[in-house]
């Protein structure tokens, strides 16, 4: 009995398990949404950002931070920013570009100081 239901299967999906199909690549029927988040990781300017919008519990975020790990795995570790307060105009806080990990030293720094 299960031989023909696997043999039934197969005929009308083409595969009898899961492990039979390659893992698709990007968010389930979303084309649109994988070429906006190839656009924006190829975007090289500043001022590009991928924004990604839809109902709660959809799975926007899952497929687009893989790719993004995917994506960051090939590049350089970018620096820390951090903002520190700004005396002369309290309301303007000063920003301070840092090697990588460099924030949480100076933040620990900051801290014992």
């Amino acid at each position: 009995m299960r031989t023909r239901r696997v043999a039934s299967v197969r005929r009308e999906l083409g595969f009898a398990s899961t492990a039979e199909v390659e893992p698709l690549d990007g968010p389930l029927g979303q084309p649109r949404a994988s070429g906006a988040i190839e656009f924006g990781l190829a975007a090289e300017t500043a001022g590009y950002n991928i924004f990604a919008t839809g109902p709660i519990g959809t799975g926007k975020r899952t497929p687009l931070e893989a790719r993004l790990r995917e994506h960051a795995r090939g590049r350089a570790v970018p620096g820390d920013w951090v903002y520190v307060h700004n005396f002369s105009e309290p309301r303007r806080p000063i920003a301070v570009a840092l090697p990588s990990s460099q924030g949480r030293q100076l933040q620990a720094d900051m801290r014992e100081f």
